[in-house]
């Protein structure tokens, strides 16, 4: 189980949820769960951040836009990964709308020692992503940006935060971001992750603008397990004001030794690339 750890970090899409478990509030003060030290937490903090897939990987993924107040519209997509650590590490982003192929896009992102930059490409025309545009919807209509899938904010100044529950023992850590960020993208204040006490790894994570009440969340529904390997297998991500979510299933898998650093090489992401062969899940 604790290779969990090693292969997807909440986020990578940090990607973090459909067991009624996970999707609680998290009670903010639990007494059942003792505190960590200074030197604890920080610890716990270091061994995430420098966790990692232990492969290349692709995975095809179908996603349900579930509006609160209309029909759902659905979605799938491809995206392909490979991690050097924590802060290195490129993604490629695939998606359409399975009603209509002409609402797709596609995005590439580059991080470097955390030093994260985003690219999308829309009717074969590439375009860099500014800081100000990485909270927009990766389609029209959804609750997922590109924000959601980078997760720049893992290299951002932490605290701990305490402990908590969230259907199960976790520590609460808030990331917060600099000045420079701050500036471009107001509405952001923090993100606060929950990391499970057992395995260290993400089952929540809150997104907060002014106030001390989430905006957004990111809650991690299942996983599974291919061979040795554990994996996040459905995420579900809700805008808290209007209640609309975002469902994504992972539907099949790979995992490769080395993809072709190619894929990620921003020069030729304008390019099509072929879909590969993956395992059924």
């Amino acid at each position: 189980m604790k290779k969990f750890l090693k292969i997807f970090l909440s986020a990578v899409l940090v990607l973090s949820f459909a067991l009624p478990l996970f999707a609680q509030r998290a009670r903010r003060v639990d007494t059942s769960v003792r505190p960590l030290s200074a030197d604890d937490a920080q610890e716990r903090w270091e061994k995430f951040l420098a966790s990692r897939p232990v492969k290349d990987y692709c995975f095809k993924f179908d996603m349900a836009h579930l509006p609160r107040k209309s029909e759902a519209v659905e979605y799938f997509g491809y995206v392909w990964g490979r991690h050097i650590s924590g802060g290195t590490y490129s993604m490629r982003l695939k998606i359409s709308q399975k009603s209509d192929a002409g609402k797709s896009a596609e995005f590439l992102f580059v991080s470097k020692n955390g030093v994260c930059r985003m690219f999308k490409k829309t009717g074969g025309k590439v375009e860099e992503i500014p800081q100000s545009d990485w909270f927009k919807p990766i389609l029209d209509g959804l609750v997922y940006t590109p924000f959601d899938f980078a997760a720049p904010y893992k290299k951002w100044k932490s605290n701990y935060a305490g402990p908590g529950r969230v259907g199960r023992a976790v520590h609460f850590f808030d990331m917060r971001p600099d000045a420079e960020f701050a500036e471009k993208n107001p509405n952001l204040k923090k993100v606060r992750i929950a990391l499970s006490r057992e395995f260290n790894a993400p089952f929540y994570t809150e997104y907060y603008g002014e106030g001390e009440t989430p905006e957004r969340a990111l809650m991690l529904d299942s996983i599974k397990k291919i061979g040795d390997v554990w994996f996040m297998k459905e995420i579900e991500m809700q805008d808290k004001k209007n209640r609309d979510k975002d469902k994504m299933k992972i539907v099949a898998i790979k995992f490769f030794d080395s993809l072709s650093p190619e894929i990620f090489n921003v020069e030729n992401f304008g390019k099509e690339i072929e879909n590969p062969i993956l395992e059924e899940i």
